[in-house]
């Protein structure tokens, strides 16, 4: 079973500036997917083989995406972060086609932003470290949560300016069984 926590980040200025571009290249990647999808679709849509992109072709996207000159500032991003944008893009179009959310939107720099470290992250004590951020994050840490369980975390930032990271853990705690007798 899975366990979320959320947790306020408390970043330096520099720490910052680096979320920051991760922000950016997160939205650009969503929204550079987005319109490759769409113009994909009015191409294709008569045809009957296939009409639409998945991750796969997406992210065969981002490589070519990465070569260009006008892009080649996406390669400061930690990879795996670009390719979890690409993974929720897909289950967002999967989410729309079987009718359980509407059709993904364009991200915008105003609105809340984030991106998702699925791996090489590290926490001591109410220190969060991740990949190319150097000197570690504080984090306020309110409640004890399985540090060695951590699957992925997501970072945060809100309109008002404020950090989070939601962490996803496997929950260790056994599970109650309960059994109810009828007479």
């Amino acid at each position: 079973m899975l366990t979320a926590y959320k947790f306020r980040l408390y970043p330096n200025e520099k720490q910052q500036s680096l979320f920051s571009k991760y922000f950016g290249c997160s939205r650009v990647v969503w929204n550079k997917a987005l319109e490759l999808r769409e113009e994909y679709y009015k191409e294709h849509k008569n045809d009957k083989q296939k009409k639409g992109l998945n991750y796969y072709d997406t992210a065969r996207f981002l490589r070519e995406l990465k070569q260009k000159d006008e892009y080649k500032w996406l390669k400061e991003a930690n990879s795996q972060s670009l390719q979890q944008t690409l993974m929720d893009l897909d289950k967002a179009f999967k989410a729309f086609f079987k009718s359980i959310s509407k059709y993904p939107k364009y991200k915008k720099k105003t609105n809340r932003q984030s991106f998702r470290v699925p791996q090489f992250f590290n926490f001591d004590d109410n220190v969060l470290y991740l990949p190319k951020m150097g000197k570690g994050i504080k984090m306020e840490v309110h409640r004890e949560f399985p540090r060695d369980k951590v699957r992925q975390l997501t970072i945060t930032k809100t309109p008002t300016g404020k950090y989070f990271v939601s962490l996803t853990a496997e929950d260790v705690t056994p599970l109650l069984v309960y059994r109810f007798y009828v007479r």
